[in-house]
């Protein structure tokens, strides 16, 4: 066997650091795969912080706003608006906008700040539990109710507590309203104007009290329907 001069010294030289290279090799590797790691996850879009729904439903905002009276309600879609009950005068101040820190309630029993209303163009369903905000006959979307000191306690139920969407929007309401109302107006006018005929052409007093009667349903007409 023919000997290479200085051969066993180079093979044991890298038998030796052999084992070596191959921690070398691991530990880059590794800290290769640390890097891709961290990179990756600085460019990895960021996912929606999850809302704090529990903080933002309010199915009685009576006993909320009248009794309980929290002092830690955040507008739950921007986060910072902080949400207090006011008066109305206040909280419009010289400016016809309202603060951001009025309640905006849905009919669902979600609260946030008046966002909700910028927000309103733009969605069909509550941003927080998706339910349907659509009066079922005009197909309009629903508003939310501002709520302040003097209409809190006028605040209809929230669907969970057995209110329910109106069927109509107010404008709508309001159109059929008056046309309702025009109808018993012109039929309260015609009657009283009959019962004057005959009370002046008889002038008993049985066709006084019903005079009496035509008149206050005349005049009352618009009252009861408004």
């Amino acid at each position: 066997m023919v000997s290479i001069p200085g051969f066993a010294i180079v093979r044991r030289r890298y038998l030796t650091t052999r084992p070596s290279r191959k921690r070398e090799n691991d530990e880059g590797s590794w800290l290769k795969g640390t890097f891709l790691l961290i990179v990756s996850s600085w460019l990895r879009p960021q996912e929606p912080e999850v809302r704090d729904v529990g903080r933002c439903l309010l199915p009685s905002p009576k006993i909320t706003f009248l009794i309980d009276k929290p002092g830690d309600l955040v507008c739950q879609i921007c986060h910072h608006s902080q949400l207090a009950l006011r008066n109305e005068a206040e909280a419009r101040g010289l400016y016809v906008e309202l603060w951001d820190s009025v309640p905006a309630m849905l009919p669902c029993g979600h609260v946030a700040g008046t966002v909700f209303g910028d927000l309103a163009p733009d969605y069909e369903s509550c941003p927080f539990c998706r339910q349907e905000l659509v009066h079922s006959k005009c197909g309009h979307q629903v508003q939310p109710r501002h709520l302040f000191s003097q209409n809190v306690a006028f605040t209809p139920n929230s669907i969970p507590h057995g209110g329910s969407i109106p069927e109509l929007c107010y404008a709508y309401y309001k159109a059929a309203l008056w046309v309702s109302a025009d109808v018993r107006y012109r039929a309260c006018k015609r009657r009283f104007e009959q019962a004057r005929s005959r009370h002046l052409a008889s002038e008993s007093q049985a066709d006084a009290n019903i005079l009496l009667h035509m008149k206050v349903d005349f005049e009352k007409v618009m009252v009861e329907e408004f």
